[in-house]
């Protein structure tokens, strides 16, 4: 808890919001003033908050292995309500990025889009599409608070809470944005990972220099410690384990001594 109000006093300006938010006050919309500067709209009530607070204190996806070069390319897949492409946009102005923030659930998108206005960061461009093995259409199967938790299948199961949505494949993707260079791409999209590193794994170690992954147990086929070993032998380095369950991976085959 000590580690968690540390982090939250390290992030937050305005705290006294956080405070009714997490007490369950505040019901309503909540706009967080950050001490970097941004403003991120959140949903009261929600686990919004913890994403804000745990992604702006440096803590799931350091800040030292954004890139470096001018001008790099970003993918931020999953991006809920657009909190690391808000993040590494500022910590990455000078450089002249260029970030595609993916994310498939209605209410995290229209969080998304409004949080990208309020700051006017023109360089992210949203989009209302799931990344996963193929192109063509899927549903997302909301957890109880339908915010985060969600996962994509291909098949609707009536027992379920779901909505229809759209899903593209990473090379899909990439060749209709003219991208020919990932620098760096970071997925937390609930197990769906799985289906993109094993439709696209030729793709990725060709236009892929690094990845922040997050990591889910499916089942003992499809894990964090089976998920090691399969990218170790396509050619990454594992640079740093984070909280056990995201990993920075560098690809060396794509070596560039500015990332």
């Amino acid at each position: 808890m000590l580690r968690k109000i540390i982090l939250a006093v390290k992030s937050i300006k305005n705290l006294h919001i956080l405070i009714l938010d997490f007490l369950g006050f505040f019901k309503r919309d909540a706009i967080y003033k950050l001490r970097n500067g941004i403003h991120i709209v959140a949903r009261g009530g929600s686990t919004d908050y913890a994403e804000i607070i745990i992604i702006n204190a440096d803590s799931e996806y350091p800040s030292r292995f954004f890139p470096r070069n001018i001008r790099p390319v970003i993918l931020d897949i999953g991006a809920h309500i657009g909190v690391f492409s808000l993040l590494i946009t500022k910590k990455l102005s000078c450089k002249n990025p260029s970030i595609f923030a993916i994310e498939p659930g209605s209410s995290n998108y229209s969080y998304l889009e409004k949080n990208v206005r309020l700051n006017n960061f023109r360089c992210i461009k949203s989009f209302k599409l799931a990344m996963t093995g193929k192109t063509g259409k899927g549903f997302l199967f909301l957890n109880g608070n339908k915010y985060d938790g969600c996962f994509v299948g291909m098949r609707k199961n009536d027992l379920l809470a779901c909505e229809k949505i759209s899903t593209i494949s990473l090379e899909d993707f990439c060749k209709a944005h003219n991208i020919s260079i990932v620098d760096l791409m970071k997925m937390d999209i609930e197990g769906s990972e799985y289906d993109v590193f094993e439709s696209s794994i030729n793709f990725i170690k060709k236009h892929v220099r690094s990845i922040f992954v997050e990591l889910h147990n499916i089942d003992k086929n499809r894990n964090y410690l089976t998920f090691k070993n399969y990218i170790v032998k396509h050619g990454f380095s594992i640079d740093v384990e984070i909280m056990n369950r995201t990993l920075f991976l560098r690809n060396n085959k794509l070596k560039n001594e500015k990332i």
